[in-house]
């Protein structure tokens, strides 16, 4: 790598930085790209040789962290081979994944439009890996029905999909409605997750039901 290239790289890695921090204090609608400037300690000009938008840095951070709950998710199925350890380890990851980056959760729950072309671009990125996130958990379940501890599954990448959805919905009710679940159920918000994974657990386990999902 050439200087030049270091030095690019360091600069922009700077003001990822800098946004990151500005999002996770003030949020993504009230951080500026001045602000993100005097963060940085760079010039206004200078954020935009790098960046177009703010949205494009977005994106970037974005798919840094889909990255990085990708990785973890592998690294579960990698070192938690035995039903059901391997299902909490990736809820549990998850889980993980919200309470460190809450903001950056949304993006598995929000909408991702297919991108009109298979290019190198920052979307076609975040949605590949929004697939491969998916299609992991999708192998995962297939060789769990084929060693006998999931139940046939009538459509696979549906039952993924409803899986993933439903874990996602698990998290983000037990942290956005924790004082109710304290106060209505008497129980944390890490009891209710528990309890929820625990009945998705059930609800795929092999022997229970008739109804494949």
């Amino acid at each position: 790598m050439s200087k030049k290239q270091r030095l690019v790289e360091f600069n922009a890695s700077n003001i990822l930085a800098a946004a990151k921090e500005l999002f996770s204090e003030k949020g993504v609608a009230q951080t500026t790209m001045d602000d993100i400037a005097k963060k940085a300690e760079y010039s206004k000009s200078t954020i935009y040789a790098y960046f177009e938008s703010k949205d494009e840095i977005l994106n970037y951070i974005v798919l840094d962290h889909l990255v990085l709950l990708k990785k973890n998710i592998e690294d579960c199925l990698r070192f938690s081979t035995q039903f059901p350890d391997s299902f909490f380890a990736i809820c549990c990851t998850v889980a993980r994944f919200y309470s460190e980056y809450p903001m950056y959760f949304e993006t598995l729950l929000s909408e991702m439009k297919i991108p009109e072309f298979r290019s190198n671009t920052l979307l076609s990125q975040i949605y590949t890996l929004n697939e491969q996130i998916c299609e992991t958990i999708e192998v995962y379940l297939k060789i769990c029905v084929t060693d006998g501890y999931v139940r046939e599954l009538e459509s696979p990448p549906q039952a993924t999909y409803i899986l993933w959805s439903a874990i996602c919905g698990i998290i983000e009710s037990a942290h956005k409605k924790e004082n109710f679940i304290r106060h209505k159920m008497g129980i944390s918000k890490e009891e209710f997750m528990k309890n929820g994974f625990q009945l998705l657990l059930e609800s795929i386990r092999a022997g229970v039901g008739e109804n494949a999902l």
